[in-house]
């Protein structure tokens, strides 16, 4: 009898938590959202760029943990970029995987190209996002090496 009370109890906690939440965030913001990060990225606008990432936000790049919690910490730097041959990175694929009003969690495939047109790096970095009144922020990314090919869909 408890274990029927218990769960009649869940189901209908179930029930109420999705009959209250809001609509989730829309596909093409998340998509947009993506699209003006690589923008910036590209245009090596750092300030747009930073401004995309919440702060404090944690990160998984390159077999280590970092969590960012200082305004004045950089996120990008520019100048190792360009002498590694960097010219510009292109959003390959995006595969949204959660989306809720507030929260959606988003898997990208990137390339980052040279000034001769070689592929220098590709790989997939796993995003989540935060609404923030109007706005989309990045509260953890996490990036692989290689890019994942399940569950990836073009965008």
């Amino acid at each position: 009898m408890r274990k029927t009370i218990l769960l009649i109890t869940i189901f209908f906690s179930i029930l109420s938590n999705l009959a209250s939440a809001g609509e989730p965030i829309d596909k093409k913001e998340i998509y947009a959202f993506f699209e003006d990060l690589v923008l910036k990225f590209n245009k090596q606008d750092i300030k747009g760029y930073e401004a995309i990432f919440m702060i404090p936000h944690a990160r998984h790049i390159a077999g280590q943990v970092t969590f960012v919690s200082d305004k004045s910490t950089s996120l990008v730097n520019f100048d190792q970029l360009r002498k590694l041959g960097w010219e510009k990175s292109l959003l390959r694929k995006t595969h949204i995987f959660f989306a809720s009003e507030a929260k959606a969690f988003v898997n990208v495939h990137w390339t980052r190209m040279g000034t001769n047109g070689k592929v220098l790096q590709d790989f997939t970095a796993f995003y989540e996002l935060t609404k923030l009144g109007d706005s989309l922020k990045i509260t953890y990314i996490s990036a692989a090496d290689t890019p994942l090919t399940i569950g990836i869909d073009e965008s």
